[in-house]
């Protein structure tokens, strides 16, 4: 039996696309939410994009159609530097090392990493005529 895994994100370049080993690139999408007051942005998905170099149409807050597939990896996650990454957010940098020292370096923590391989990246131009837009294909 195959599996169809196939997604379509729309949304705006949070973060200008940043080189990965093996030759690829990054970059994250975000989407308008309603939360809190007046809603905000929120970050998604990071987008892996395949080899060679980000189009040049890639820039942040440009409006995109990405086109591709989820991937998921497992790995393994010092519970030490989480707690210290934690406590520096939360403003408490200075008690961070001391409640970090006293956790087995040894203790680590499953996690999951959900992301998006990108197979077509579509700038979308609301002004611009939909045969005359620039698309990118992932190889």
């Amino acid at each position: 039996m195959s599996f169809i895994n196939q997604v379509t994100l729309v949304g705006r370049v949070a973060r200008a696309p940043a080189r990965v080993p093996g030759g690829g690139f990054v970059f994250t999408l975000f989407q308008k939410q309603p939360f809190g007051e007046g809603g905000g942005e929120v970050p998604i998905y990071p987008i892996i994009a395949g080899q060679g170099e980000p189009p040049s149409f890639l820039q942040v807050n440009q409006l995109v159609i990405v086109v591709g597939r989820v991937r998921t990896r497992n790995f393994q996650q010092s519970v030490p530097r989480l707690v210290t990454k934690a406590l520096r957010r939360a403003g408490r940098a200075e008690d961070a090392e001391a409640i970090a020292s006293q956790l087995p370096r040894t203790l680590r923590e499953p996690r999951v990493a959900m992301e998006i391989v990108a197979d077509h990246i579509l700038a979308v131009d609301p002004g611009q005529d939909k045969n005359t837009q620039k698309e990118q294909q992932s190889p």
